[in-house]
């Protein structure tokens, strides 16, 4: 009976050995994670669609216009339309790489700017 589990345990011994992770290459560095993130984030549909992709065909009309709230739980003194919306995001994505460059970046402190300053005609 002993030879049994000796037999098992060598059967077995190479599975073990296949499943163990092999390192690819060197660790990930601040930046290779931030740029691999970048690329998941801007330049593929990964974790949500890139805003290139979302805006595409999107017409000035329909970028300018503001849905109106409805209902007591939702009171917003400003909605925004579509366009509002990518320039905001565009503002402070562009002072966040602004910043990872080791650049200062020149912030609003009247975050309705980033907002407000969306033109429809560009």
């Amino acid at each position: 009976m002993p030879i049994k589990p000796i037999l098992l345990s060598l059967l077995f011994c190479p599975l073990v050995f296949a499943q163990t992770p092999k390192p690819a290459g060197p660790p990930p560095t601040l930046k290779s994670v931030l740029l691999a993130q970048l690329r998941s984030t801007h330049n593929k549909a990964e974790w949500f669609v890139p805003v290139n992709t979302a805006v595409a065909g999107l017409t000035p009309e329909q970028a300018r216009w503001i849905p109106k709230s409805e209902g007591p739980k939702n009171p917003a003194p400003e909605d925004h339309s579509g366009g509002m919306l990518a320039y905001h995001l565009l503002y402070w994505n562009n002072a966040a790489l602004t910043q990872l460059k080791g650049e200062k970046a020149s912030t609003t402190s009247d975050n309705t700017e980033t907002f407000n300053k969306f033109d429809a005609t560009n």
